[in-house]
């Protein structure tokens, strides 16, 4: 059997197969509950996510659909909840 070296996850420098693979972080963490906005940080195109905003501020979701390819629609039973779907490809 070979075995081809993975640039991005095997420290090629010291021969230590995965010794580059980090843990996935999750930027919520460890921060108070009044200031968490809950859902994925990493979005694909066509998928629909899910947010809730945990916390005592009231307010409304800002978001700039006109220059962003997202669809947005707020819970009208929650509007802390709101789902988004990312319509097509976008780069910038």
């Amino acid at each position: 059997m070979e075995y081809y070296a993975n640039e991005t996850e095997d420290d090629v420098d010291n021969g230590i197969v995965g010794a580059l693979v980090s843990e996935t972080v999750n930027p919520n963490e460890g921060r108070p509950n009044e200031d968490v906005i809950e859902g994925e940080t990493f979005i694909k195109p066509h998928g629909v996510y899910f947010y809730k905003y945990r916390g005592l501020a009231t307010g409304r979701w800002k978001i700039d659909t006109d220059k962003l390819p997202i669809t947005v629609s707020v819970n009208p039973k929650d509007n802390r909840e709101l789902q988004l779907r990312w319509e097509k490809s976008h780069s910038g």
